[in-house]
């Protein structure tokens, strides 16, 4: 469902990469104006992915940044990487973890998850559900909310800030991410976007 004063379009590109199964949604969000905001990358890594899909998905991640260079971006989503050291950045020598953290590492996006986002009883918490950003100017109140229904992972809570030309002038606009995305912006205008991600499945709400 898209607000009527938001456009949405399908990131056709990215979301045709093969990337076996893992899952991914990618779109672009502009004002009605034409104005563009941001492009939005949302993740399904199961955790028994095989090395293929895990180099796939790595591939998808440089193509992203690639193609949207000139525009913010945001990735998130449900990673599946609980032995990645996000405080130092390191991983295991020779494991699938090591090879996604070069890859981040070798984008310089900023991992902005700073403590455990799934708790379940008789396993180790861990860091699974990870946000992205090129910058840490970008993500703020970042918040950690209990979990939903039966699910095992927490509801992250955050604002990124989008800045924009309109009009000649800087716009800024805030975001929230609320169990899902929501965003909202400006003191010249308001909207909300949201967009929710589940453990075995991903959507968009606008």
């Amino acid at each position: 469902m898209v607000r009527e004063d938001l456009n949405s379009k399908v990131c056709t590109d990215l979301n045709c990469v093969d990337t076996g199964n893992t899952e991914l949604l990618w779109c672009e969000i502009s004002t009605k104006d034409g104005i563009n905001m941001i492009v939005i990358g949302l993740i399904y890594r199961p955790p028994n992915n095989n090395y293929e899909d895990d180099s796939k998905l790595n591939s998808l991640l440089i193509a992203a940044e690639q193609q949207t260079i000139k525009k913010q971006l945001l990735v998130l989503g449900d990673f599946n990487y609980p032995d990645i050291r996000w405080d130092i950045g390191d991983a295991q020598s020779g494991t699938k973890q090591e090879e996604f953290i070069k890859t981040i590492n070798d984008l310089y996006w900023l991992q902005n998850v700073n403590d455990v986002t799934r708790v379940r009883v008789n396993n180790k918490p861990s860091m699974l559900d990870l946000v992205f950003t090129r910058s840490s100017k970008e993500i703020d109140y970042l918040k950690f909310n209990p979990c939903l229904g039966k699910s095992d992972h927490v509801v992250l809570v955050f604002s990124i800030c989008v800045r924009i030309i309109s009009n000649e002038k800087y716009t800024f606009y805030g975001h929230n991410v609320l169990g899902c995305l929501r965003i909202f912006y400006g003191r010249w205008s308001s909207t909300t976007l949201s967009a929710s991600i589940l453990s075995s499945s991903l959507c968009i709400i606008v």
